[in-house]
């Protein structure tokens, strides 16, 4: 998506412009070419992979602090799974997600994670700022980095001796988010018309200007996402999705173990349903994958969020967490060979290219549709 980093708001007020206006401004006489996005993509990546190491490293050096080598061993899981697993970081380094806004919104998430124990004023202000940079980065953050933000929200929420206090200030941040995406998703202010910016933006740099892509990125309603370009892959998307769940099971059930553990830890109610609020926020995601096409990006992000969370409530001291964490690996002490050969299937899936597939669901959509054509 090349136009991402030459479109910039001096053509109007919109989404996914962030980048590229940050880009204009280092840029001299507003002239990007591909030298430069290349050079910005670089430092990008060295940045974003020294702020991954420094939080996975100090969340590692957390759980040894807590004495208990059960939960030390299952950070160390958790991570080596993240890192090695197909929606791990290097999915942003494949030659089709290279450069994509989902790196610059997942560094903001890694930021997000390492302020969350600051006070609450200072908190709030702060995620806010996270928020809608990212929404400005990419709107599609509100359905699959957002749970992330929502979670520890709930969670600071129910926690708080003040919960009303706290409530007011998630509202409020919530509720600024929401003006900002409904703004740019329903009424962006474009100055110029697709017809204008185009040439324009062509007699601005060497890199390749896609008019359809200008149209899908930045002109086209959401009625022409849902009704004219997502039909045209519904089939491909169906099929890689289910191929995805069944890839990826193996994980998703240990996760429902997890969390099932850490509901059934507290015989409190009021804990157990913020549990519970923490996981239903991954509905928000829903509206990506009805009205959007890449999927495994969806899928990477989401997955990420899980990770994040269930770290952060470790660091977070949480007892309950602390429980399910010690029955979990028990299981794992119980099947060394499952436990090592599952973070070895989890490395040989290999990573999620720019549209919906995993490799080995990509050879079992050839497949199909394969006998398809040849039954007919």
């Amino acid at each position: 998506m090349q136009v991402n980093y030459v479109i910039d708001y001096s053509s109007g007020f919109g989404p996914r412009k962030l980048i590229g206006s940050i880009l204009n401004l280092l840029v001299p006489d507003d002239n990007v070419n591909f030298a430069h996005v290349i050079v910005f993509l670089i430092v990008a990546n060295a940045l974003i992979i020294a702020l991954a190491s420094s939080v996975i490293g100090n969340f590692i050096k957390s759980t040894l602090s807590i004495g208990n080598t059960k939960i030390y061993y299952f950070a160390l899981l958790m991570c080596a799974v993240y890192i090695v697993g197909p929606f791990g970081l290097q999915y942003l380094f494949h030659t089709e997600n290279f450069g994509r806004m989902d790196l610059f919104i997942i560094a903001c998430c890694f930021i997000f994670i390492s302020i969350t124990h600051t006070k609450r004023p200072l908190f709030y202000l702060s995620s806010t700022i996270l928020m809608v940079a990212s929404c400005l980065i990419h709107q599609i953050f509100v359905c699959v980095f957002l749970p992330l933000y929502c979670a520890v929200y709930v969670y600071r929420i129910f926690k708080a001796d003040h919960w009303r206090k706290e409530a007011t200030y998630g509202v409020l941040s919530m509720g600024v988010l929401t003006m900002i995406f409904m703004y740019i998703q329903f009424f962006p202010l474009n100055i110029y018309s697709l017809s204008e910016i185009v040439p324009i933006l062509q007699s601005k740099t060497n890199l390749s200007i896609d008019k359809m892509a200008v149209f899908y990125e930045y002109y086209a309603p959401i009625s022409h996402h849902l009704f004219e370009y997502v039909p045209m892959y519904i089939d491909r998307l169906i099929i890689s999705f289910v191929t995805s769940l069944l890839i990826l099971s193996p994980l998703l059930y240990l996760l429902v173990i997890f969390w099932k553990g850490v509901i059934n830890s507290s015989d409190n109610k009021k804990y157990r349903l913020t549990i519970r609020l923490i996981n239903a926020a991954f509905l928000l995601s829903i509206p990506a994958f009805i009205c959007t096409v890449d999927h495994g990006r969806w899928i990477s992000a989401l997955i990420t969020c899980q990770f994040m969370i269930i770290g952060w409530l470790i660091y977070n001291n949480d007892n309950n967490v602390f429980v399910a964490t010690k029955d979990f690996m028990a299981k794992v002490k119980s099947h060394p060979f499952l436990s090592v050969m599952f973070i070895v299937y989890m490395g040989s899936v290999d990573c999620y290219e720019a549209g919906p597939f995993l490799p080995l669901g990509k050879t079992v959509y050839n497949i199909l549709t394969t006998i398809y054509y040849v039954s007919i």
